[in-house]
């Protein structure tokens, strides 16, 4: 079909293949894609991520709700997961400016309206669900089903769940290459990491963890139960990956949040 001497090619479901097709417009090649996903935690995890592959000389850009690209260069975000087009576009010049990690925060409705379809990823993280969005999803059944197939209907290499949370719980049953994170105990499940001791004080939060892969501990200058959690699911998503262990043996007095 022609309109004005512009041809008009008609696809089905253009929008689960829209992702694919902007991926050829906008390559991002080199580039090494982290997703979190949940309803609380997704800033703060991704955040940490892109502070901690910095401090290794690991170039990291964000996007999400505090805006796109380096930490200290963000540009304001109209929604937490962009278009599809809008994803492969700022991927790709993130990759252009030498960045070597993205952490995307990936919200339900971005999963459910394959802006993410054809993306690739290293590792995805779940944090924890909890009632938001219903008029969207219309359950709360369908609002767990859409964070899910991040791990189920997308290409993603390293799972890493929240073993605290009920559903976090379900999934690693469904899950089995999973790596269970809990604050309370040992998951049971062969790849895990779990809060051995947990200090909280005024200078912030103290973590000794096991895990499969060894033993250490982490600080940093973050308050609250919540961020003890966060702080697990960012580094065991980092040990996934294959990134040094020392940065669990210092203190990390420069993080900003």
């Amino acid at each position: 079909m022609w309109i004005e001497s512009t041809p008009v090619i008609y696809l089905d479901s253009l929008g689960s293949r829209l992702s694919a097709l902007a991926g050829r417009l906008y390559p991002s090649d080199g580039l090494e894609l982290i997703a979190v996903t949940g309803t609380n935690g997704k800033t703060t995890i991704t955040q940490l991520i892109a502070q901690w592959l910095d401090k290794v000389n690991l170039p990291t850009a964000v996007m999400g709700t505090t805006g796109n690209g380096f930490l200290d260069d963000l540009q304001v975000a109209k929604n937490t997961t962009g278009s599809a087009v809008e994803i492969r576009k700022v991927l790709s010049g993130l990759a252009n400016k030498g960045a070597k990690y993205a952490a995307l925060e990936t919200s339900s409705h971005g999963l459910v309206q394959h802006r993410i379809k054809a993306l690739s990823f290293v590792a995805g993280v779940f944090t924890n669900l909890s009632r938001d969005h219903l008029d969207y999803h219309g359950s709360m059944a369908e609002y767990a089903k859409a964070k899910l197939s991040l791990f189920t209907e997308h290409d993603c290499q390293h799972k890493v769940i929240n073993a605290d949370d009920s559903v976090g719980q379900e999934w690693i049953e469904i899950l089995p290459d999973a790596i269970a994170v809990s604050l309370i105990a040992k998951p049971q499940t062969k790849q895990f990491m779990f809060a051995s001791n947990v200090r909280y004080s005024e200078q912030g939060i103290e973590i000794e963890y096991q895990s499969h892969w060894g033993e250490g501990r982490l600080r940093a200058p973050l308050i609250g139960e919540f961020n003890a959690s966060n702080l697990l699911l960012a580094f065991a998503s980092l040990l996934a990956l294959g990134v040094d262990k020392f940065l669990s043996k210092k203190p990390l007095p420069n993080l900003i949040l």
